[in-house]
């Protein structure tokens, strides 16, 4: 019980502190010349979405590839041994190709798909029930997605 409510009060002090330094850069950008303002609001809202995005995908990354010139237990170096013995293996080239094929032809595939439907969605008779029926299935996959990740990290 006291492991949940200091989750609980960890997670609203964060996110007051977030708001608070969010309201106060707003405030601050009021300051600024009239012609500046509008510009300077939006990078309030940018900014903490930038440093979220480095400090959770920029940072790992960086790790997993310095770990990655190490060995099992992480504490010698054996440069780049690791990699050629991804190549040389035909099971994991073979991962490693059908990988990089699903990551660029997915992400090409979905995204053309996705402004298709956007373009051609917009301004017809029920564009929200449509655009609904189309993206809610997205959002049900990811968070699926995240609970399976859940189980396999628990």
């Amino acid at each position: 019980m006291w492991e949940l409510l200091k989750a609980i009060v960890v997670v609203t002090v964060s996110l007051a502190a977030l708001l608070g330094f969010i309201g106060l850069l707003y405030w601050l950008v009021g300051f600024l010349p009239r012609r500046w303002q509008e510009s300077w609001r939006a990078w309030v809202f940018l900014l903490p979405a930038a440093i979220a995005m480095l400090a959770g995908l920029m940072l790992p990354a960086l790790r997993t590839i310095y770990l990655s010139f190490l060995d099992n237990d992480s504490k010698k170096a054996v440069g780049l041994t690791n990699y050629l013995d991804i190549f040389q293996t035909p099971g994991t080239r073979l991962t490693v190709i059908n990988s990089i094929v699903w990551v660029t032809a997915g992400t090409l595939i979905t995204v053309i798909i996705g402004l298709a439907v956007g373009r051609y969605a917009d301004g017809i008779r029920g564009e929200k029930a449509a655009k609904s029926a189309i993206f809610i299935p997205v959002a049900v996959s990811l968070v699926g997605a995240g609970l399976i990740w859940t189980f396999v990290y628990a």
